[in-house]
């Protein structure tokens, strides 16, 4: 073991994590027991392109601020970020990309040997960072010890942005900080009013601004600490709308939580595009124990707290020795969040931690795994998290080596590949056929393909629509396997057996030529070749009625009706029986042009209801002679 610090990416399916992969770093890191790395944030577009930041070690042994472009869940090689006149270290803490290459960071450098810090922003394009530029402090910053943190930002569409943070104040004090974001350029940070009950001295408020995440165009809520008068740390909700920050919010935490204030506080904040967002954080419970914390928060009201659950494996927290802490939360959805961070194992050894969130509750959590060949005891943690789809995340976080590095880590978190396509519709010789095969899950596109059996003959599946088409000419049924990957990482393929089956042919022909209706039996004979059948017949009169408004409109009344169940190209003549009514009715003329329709039901793999005119014929009906009553009286 060396000692060193490395970078890494997980995946995660469904709040699962999958396999982590470690990040190459630039020319200029440090290797072997000298390196150290971490990835802080990561944001992605719609397309599954995205961009995490962080820091490394370089071979002067100075932190310098890094970039890495990531696709697909695949990441690239870090670039270094080289800040203004920067003569310390310097790093990069959040990242938003609201569009496909267009992103900004945020961070940290140091304008001197006296490790005196200034706020950064820098415009990430197609994941190559641009000139970085300096954040400008309210009129009551310290002068002679200029010290600010830039810990979050988010854009929305157009390129403007908020970011937030903290800052020095000229009496010793730290108190939150936004800062207003315009196509790449911060503007001058706005100071966050804090509770009725922050502690009111200098020195002694150590407040921060941790995370921030807007729904829409100046619709932002940050989340983070302050100190209350008990002189403990408590969580912190601030809304921000297109005035800057509002009035900030206090958390009720859990029923378990420790009665006197101890170290509470609220790590991230994530916004669906409608609906509630959800904050992240921990709180210290009443065995001592450090607990994951949720709270859902909408249109700026806080909710109550939620307690996390913790994997199996986890210490119990009544031993004092669990140690965990949600750092992260994305949500893609509405009422669909996943939450990253760590918890300590039965040994006593950091893990990750990743939690979904649905509908304001948190479900089971899960632990994230290290990459092949890594020790089981790795001391690891995820630290950053960002969805593009419900559960299809980036997580990023570090974790120590097996040769004692500090090695940073990219999660690509997916959901599972699935075939959603139940079952194909029937086909019809000579006609053409166009049916798209459907799937969900996964990164980026999908590769199809047929793994077993065949598609019938003049048939086709495209391999990158899904889209199975031609013109069938074997009447047959043909079963055959299909088969689905991801282009995402890691892979995922899935299969689902299908068949494609041929429309039955339902042939009519009627007991007599003309269908003569001179008595009140009708006959027909119905036959289901190809797959058995059931359903219907009908014989029709298709009329037509005039309206008031001289229009006319065409009506059926059905004549007669009767049922019928086929087996497999079997035949039957269906007797049906004229109604009285039905009789009357064609007593009113000596001709009707009638149709005969056949309504069917076949399964064969799928569902079909077919509704099939035949043909229309002409019905001779025998007049009624109606007899004359004698008028009463009349008699004698």
């Amino acid at each position: 073991m060396t000692g060193a610090e490395q970078a890494i990416v997980v995946p995660e399916a469904n709040g699962v994590a999958g396999q982590t992969v470690a990040v190459a770093l630039p020319a200029n890191a440090q290797s072997g027991p000298g390196e150290a790395a971490s990835l802080s944030a990561v944001s992605c577009s719609p397309s599954g392109t995205c961009v995490a930041v962080g820091e490394y070690l370089d071979t002067s042994g100075v932190t310098d601020a890094l970039v890495v472009p990531i696709s697909l869940g695949v990441a690239g090689t870090g670039v270094e970020v080289t800040p203004p006149g920067a003569s310390g270290e310097s790093f990069l803490r959040a990242v938003s990309c609201p569009a496909t290459g267009a992103c900004v960071a945020v961070g940290t450098y140091g304008i001197d040997a006296n490790a005196y810090q200034a706020g950064v922003v820098v415009a990430v394009s197609a994941g190559a960072p641009g000139a970085p530029a300096e954040v400008k402090l309210p009129s009551n910053a310290a002068t002679s010890t200029p010290s600010v943190w830039v810990n979050s930002v988010s854009c929305w569409a157009g390129g403007s942005c908020f970011a937030a943070g903290e800052y020095l104040a000229a009496g010793g004090a730290v108190y939150p900080l936004v800062i207003p974001v315009a196509g790449g350029i911060a503007g001058t940070g706005i100071e966050t009013t804090l509770p009725a009950d922050a502690y009111a001295g200098t020195i002694a408020q150590q407040s921060a601004l941790t995370s921030l995440a807007c729904q829409a165009m100046a619709s932002c809520v940050a989340v983070g600490y302050y100190v209350d008068t008990s002189g403990g740390s408590r969580p912190l909700v601030v809304p921000i709308g297109g005035a800057g920050p509002a009035a900030a919010g206090e958390v009720t935490l859990p029923s378990n939580a420790a009665a006197a204030t101890l170290d509470d506080g609220l790590n991230g904040v994530a916004c669906p595009p409608s609906g509630p967002c959800a904050a992240v954080g921990y709180y210290v419970d009443t065995d001592g124990s450090d607990e994951a914390l949720a709270v859902p928060v909408s249109g700026g009201a806080v909710a109550a707290g939620l307690q996390a659950s913790l994997p199996a494996n986890a210490a119990a927290s009544s031993t004092t020795d669990q140690d965990a802490s949600l750092n992260a939360v994305s949500c893609p959805v509405s009422g669909s969040c996943l939450a990253v961070g760590d918890f300590s194992d039965a040994s006593y050894y950091q893990q990750g931690l990743a939690v979904p969130i649905a509908s304001g509750a948190t479900g089971a959590a899960s632990e994230t795994t290290l990459p092949v060949g890594e020790s089981a005891n790795p001391d690891a943690s995820l630290d950053a998290v960002t969805c593009v789809a419900s559960a299809s995340c980036v997580a990023l976080g570090q974790y120590s080596g097996s040769t004692g590095q500090t090695e940073a880590f990219e999660s690509s978190l997916q959901t599972p590949l699935t075939i959603s396509t139940p079952s194909l519709p029937l086909t019809r010789a000579g006609v053409r056929y166009d049916t798209a095969l459907t799937a969900t899950g996964a990164w980026g596109s999908y590769g199809w393909s047929v793994s077993s059996g065949r598609l019938p003959a003049g048939m086709s599946l495209n391999a990158q629509t899904g889209v199975i088409s031609g013109k069938r000419k074997n009447p047959r049924t043909y079963r055959f396997t299909v088969r689905v990957s991801g282009t995402g990482s890691p892979a995922q393929t899935v299969s689902r057996a299908l068949s494609l089956a041929p429309e039955p042919v339902i042939t009519l022909s009627l007991s007599r030529t003309g269908l003569k209706l001179s008595g009140r039996d009708v006959s027909i004979r119905v036959r289901c070749s190809i797959a058995a059948c059931r359903g219907s017949v009908e014989v029709v009169y298709p009329h037509e009625v005039t309206l008031k408004n001289h229009k006319r409109k065409r009506e059926l009344t059905v004549i007669v009706r009767a049922s019928y169940s086929l087996s497999k190209r079997h035949a039957r003549t269906v007797k049906m029986e004229i109604t009285k009514a039905g009789l009357r009715f064609l007593d009113r003329t000596r001709r009707h042009r009638l149709s005969v329709v056949v309504e069917a039901t076949v399964k064969t793999g799928a569902s079909v209801s077919k509704r099939t005119k035949v043909y229309a014929v002409v019905a001779k009906v025998k007049a009624t002679r109606k007899t004359k009553r004698p008028r009463r009286g009349a008699e004698g």
